[in-house]
């Protein structure tokens, strides 16, 4: 169960840019409801807790720590990029 819901939502995640602030909403109660359903836990548990327990990251952080990998990702390539023409 675990694994389907976590592939959902990192397909989702793959496309983070632009999404309003409603969608991300929705987006954080469906990985809430995901996290109790992998947990078994009752919907009035705490939602917080159920994610330290997957040790997974809320959704705006999950979307903050992509846009940090892709500018990583960038900067890296653009400093190869750099290091080759130098030569």
């Amino acid at each position: 169960m675990q694994l389907l819901v976590t592939s959902q939502m990192d397909y989702v995640n793959f496309v983070p840019y632009g999404l309003t602030k409603c969608t991300i909403k929705r987006l954080q109660l469906l990985q809430n409801r995901g996290t109790k359903l992998v947990l078994r836990w009752k919907s009035s548990d705490s939602s917080t807790e159920a994610l330290k327990r997957l040790h997974w990251l809320p959704i705006h952080h999950t979307i903050k720590s992509k846009d940090v990998c892709v500018v990583l990702s960038v900067s890296m390539t653009a400093l190869n990029t750099f290091e080759l023409t130098r030569d």
